[in-house]
């Protein structure tokens, strides 16, 4: 009995202790595969994101909404989408406007939980836009260096460059089987600078390490046992005596994963050839039960700037881009949101999914739409005042709230692709207007890195984006286009009602045509009282477990909205009208007590009316909608040449046990060099990228 007592014991132990994992919130960050990084204005750019949870590393299930925007050099979002993430992923795209000038952009990707504790989470993609319509000038030279990444391997020197003209050579090594970190500088003795001092600073998110030096005999190697070091990724600079950057590069001690790109033999095809290349899943099923995928096939670039799903794991899904991640208060910023044991520094559960009390807030089975109340002449905000959503249409589904201390309330909408139909509505407030100010939930400004990842003064560049440039004009001039706009008019409205089943339920067509509704009340349901006080009319209904008539009016809706002052209404034309619904007893719903309900639902179900009730807005709120599709097979005619440089972009691929991928696709009349890249995550958090060269000619 003991033993089982002890069993018992350590059994409800490690129930909480899995419960309590289950409820850590854990902070996220968005990897973007776009099917290209250097675009003719025009273009589409199409994207897969891949949501990645920092504290176990694999694909996200808590935030279920991603947001990207294209960024230009002044930090201005010039094209936004909301994208709804189905186990960590999600897909989408648009088109590049016409009009934006030659430079470098940025993309942006985060969700609003990542986003609403540090703008460091924040995902930036940099990408190359060429308008041959536009003249710019040409793009200044980054005064700002960039980190260089540096992979160590074992016992073989790896070259550092310097960043200055002080003509000091510097390698690395990791030796004596992967114990010691060797740091060896080299300064000619003729050098001005070899009697000077310089300092050596290597710092990670956990420790640092500054040392002074000066050469001797033009050398000197500092070496460092790797047990001693606590981080795995390390910033390295080297200051000379004024304390200028001779050097400064992010050393890979550790990789979280060491898994390398596949690189298939590149394969030489003619134009017009039907092609398909096959995945195995026998192949790779020492990644994981299950590869979650995506595909792009197109001209290959002459430069690669591109940041691929390994390096990401490895270091950008902690980092930004930013030269300089390692600064104290950059790194301080990170260790609150995100470098903690696990990660996991956020534990306060929300109770009740759908309650929402401040701005930092999960995204998971809902949309969640910020609203603002505020007086518009003194810019006071409204708090503690009940407000109340309303979807208009057949059924009426009511959300009710009420406003923090800064005017602020938080409701709940579907993952709907739509336009949804909603009201806003402050309840109790005859006399005094206010305004309604819904929050934007992309960022006002965005982050652009304007790093020259191409420079269109080389020749060889020039010649790329000018082939691009031709190609494309010739494809809009045959209209071979691989994209159309997509305007997406669905309008959302409410699926129940929030009441249930109605009690009472009056169909108009079903009875003798009456004069008016008032009379329909009168001679068919006599739950509902009318009364008339001056130009208002008041609705009472009868309780029915009470046997009374309630002391305080009802709740009226008509076509989903709610109405203090019904007079409207019941001067419709009953013609005009398809049923009324009466629950006749108290109705207890969120923190709102109604004294019966009265709802009338008109034939058109779409709430036509002539003025909106007081303080009240209505909205028909576009929720991921898209602004283009994707045509697999562009219209080309017959004897027409195939001017196609971007040949396959397929964002929704699964390799698993059961089943294998089979790309097929069709090579074009442009001949040269193309690349096929194939990216993703396993079940199992590891990541994947196979690259393969293709030659038509």
């Amino acid at each position: 009995m003991k033993r089982l007592f002890i069993i018992f014991i350590l059994l409800s132990i490690q129930i909480s202790l899995h419960a309590k994992e289950n409820h850590r919130l854990f902070l996220e960050k968005i990897h973007l595969h776009t099917n290209k990084s250097i675009f003719i204005a025009g273009e589409p750019l199409w994207f897969k994101a891949y949501c990645i949870n920092l504290g176990n590393n694999l694909l996200s299930k808590q935030s279920n909404v991603a947001y990207i925007e294209l960024i230009n050099k002044d930090g201005i979002p010039v094209s936004k989408e909301s994208v709804i993430l189905k186990n960590g992923m999600g897909e989408g795209g648009f088109v590049t406007n016409k009009d934006l000038p030659t430079g470098n952009y940025s993309l942006n990707a985060y969700t609003h939980w990542s986003n609403s504790f540090s703008k460091e989470l924040i995902t930036v993609v940099p990408i190359y836009i060429f308008n041959n319509n536009t003249t710019s000038k040409p793009p200044l030279k980054n005064s700002q260096h960039e980190v260089i990444i540096t992979p160590l391997k074992s016992n073989s020197w790896t070259a550092l460059d310097s960043i200055s003209n002080q003509d000091i050579k510097i390698e690395a090594q990791v030796e004596d089987l992967e114990r010691i970190l060797s740091l060896q500088f080299t300064i000619p003795q003729a050098n001005e600078q070899s009697q000077s001092e310089f300092e050596l600073i290597l710092r990670s998110q956990r420790d640092s390490i500054h040392s002074k030096f000066r050469f001797s005999d033009g050398k000197w190697t500092k070496k460092i046992k790797i047990n001693s070091l606590k981080g795995e990724i390390y910033s390295f600079h080297l200051l000379n005596k004024q304390g200028e950057k001779i050097a400064e590069h992010t050393l890979f001690l550790r990789k979280l994963w060491n898994t390398t790109p596949i690189e298939k033999a590149r394969i030489v095809l003619g134009p017009r050839k039907n092609t398909k290349i096959e995945l195995n899943y026998n192949d790779y099923s020492n990644f994981g039960d299950t590869l979650f995928l995506s595909a792009s096939l197109r001209k290959k670039e002459p430069v690669k700037s591109r940041v691929d799903f390994i390096n990401f794991l490895n270091f950008y899904k902690y980092f930004d881009h930013n030269a300089n991640l390692f600064e104290p208060s950059v790194v301080q910023s990170l260790n609150r949101v995100c470098f903690s044991s696990s990660i996991a520094l956020y534990r306060k559960i929300l109770t009740d999914k759908h309650q929402v009390s401040n701005d930092k807030y999960i995204e998971k089975d809902n949309f969640i739409l910020e609203c603002k109340i505020i007086s518009p002449d003194t810019k006071n905000a409204l708090s503690d005042h009940e407000i109340l959503m309303t979807k208009t249409g057949e059924y009426a589904d009511l959300q009710s709230q009420y406003t923090n201390t800064q005017g602020k309330c938080y409701f709940r909408l579907p993952l709907q692709s739509g336009l949804h139909d909603i009201a806003l509505q402050l309840i109790n407030t005859d006399t005094i207007k206010y305004n309604f100010i819904l929050k934007d939930k992309f960022n006002k400004s965005g982050v652009n890195l304007n790093k020259p990842i191409f420079n269109i003064n080389n020749a060889e560049n020039l010649k790329f984006v000018k082939e691009q440039w031709e190609n494309y004009k010739v494809r809009e001039i045959y209209n071979q286009i691989d994209f159309a706009p997509n305007k997406d008019t669905t309008i959302y409205r409410a699926q129940s009602n929030f009441f249930g089943k109605p009690k009472i339920k009056v169909v108009i067509d079903d009875y003798v045509r009456l004069d008016s509704l008032p009379e329909y009340f009168h001679e068919l349901i006599s739950h509902v009282r009318i009364k008339y006080n001056k130009k208002k009319s008041n609705i009472f209904v009868y309780n029915d477990d009470q046997l009374k008539q309630m002391p305080y009016e009802a709740l009226f809706l008509f076509d989903g909205l709610v109405f203090s002052n019904p007079n409207e209404i019941l001067s419709m034309n009953p013609r005009d009208i398809d049923r009324i619904e009466v629950v006749p007893y108290e109705y207890l719903y969120s923190d709102s007590h109604f004294y019966g309900i009265t709802h009338i639902i008109s034939k058109k179900k779409n709430c036509e009316i002539q003025q909106l009730p007081f303080n009240t807005e209505r909205y028909y709120l576009p929720l991921f909608t898209k602004e283009c599709k994707q045509i697999n097979k562009p219209n080309i005619l017959d004897g027409y040449p195939d001017f196609r440089t971007d040949i396959l972009w397929q964002p929704k691929l699964v390799l698993s046990k059961n089943r294998n991928i089979e790309l097929e696709f069709t090579s074009s009349d442009i001949i040269g060099d193309y690349e096929l890249v194939i990216e993703g995550i396993s079940n199992t958090g590891k990541p994947f990228v196979l690259s393969q060269d293709i030659l038509v000619k």
